[in-house]
C-alpha cells in the first residue's frame, strides 16, 4: 500500500462475549488455543506495526483504544469529516459522535446487519451464530431493493 495510502488505523481486537464463545468453540473443535493478551504485549505489537508504517510512508493510529497509546501512535478518526471532504472536494459536515467510548470518529450509520456473513471467522464481532448467518445468507435476494 506504500504511496497508495498515507494513514494506517490499527484496533487490537476487543473480546466481547460473544466473540469469546466463538473462539472457545473454534479452538475446542480444531484443537487450538487462544488469549486475549496483556495490554503490554498489544502494545509492543503495536509499535512495530507502527514502525513498519512508518517505514512506508504511512502515519500510524490507533482506533478507539487511548489506554494502548504510545509512540507514533495517535488517536484515530477511522470516519473523518475533513479527510472525506478533501478526497470528495467538497464540504461535508458531521458531528464527532463516535461509536464506542474513546471513538473520534464523526456521526455515521451502520448499513451493516448482524449475521448476514457466513464466512465463520470465530473471532467476528457481527456474528453470534454461524447457523443464523448462513441461513440469512441463502434467504438474501440480491435483486431486493434493501440489503
Amino acid at each position: 500500500l506504500e504511496g497508495a495510502t498515507d494513514e494506517v488505523v490499527l484496533s487490537h481486537a476487543h473480546i466481547y462475549r460473544k466473540t469469546s464463545r466463538n473462539l472457545d468453540k473454534a479452538a475446542e473443535a480444531t484443537n487450538f488455543s487462544w488469549h486475549d493478551p496483556t495490554d503490554a504485549a498489544k502494545r509492543t505489537l503495536l509499535a512495530k506495526l507502527a514502525d513498519v508504517a512508518g517505514t512506508h510512508g504511512m502515519t500510524p493510529s490507533l482506533c478507539a483504544q487511548a489506554d494502548l497509546l504510545s509512540g507514533s501512535l495517535a488517536p484515530a478518526r477511522c470516519i473523518d469529516a475533513k479527510r472525506l471532504s478533501d478526497v470528495a472536494g467538497t464540504p461535508i459536515r458531521s458531528r464527532q459522535r463516535g461509536q464506542r467510548p474513546g471513538c473520534l470518529c464523526a456521526e455515521s450509520r451502520d448499513i451493516g446487519r448482524y449475521d448476514t456473513c457466513a464466512q465463520g471467522c470465530a473471532y467476528c464481532y457481527a456474528n453470534q451464530s454461524r447457523a443464523a448467518a448462513t441461513r440469512n445468507v441463502q434467504a438474501h435476494d440480491p435483486l431486493s431493493e434493501r440489503l
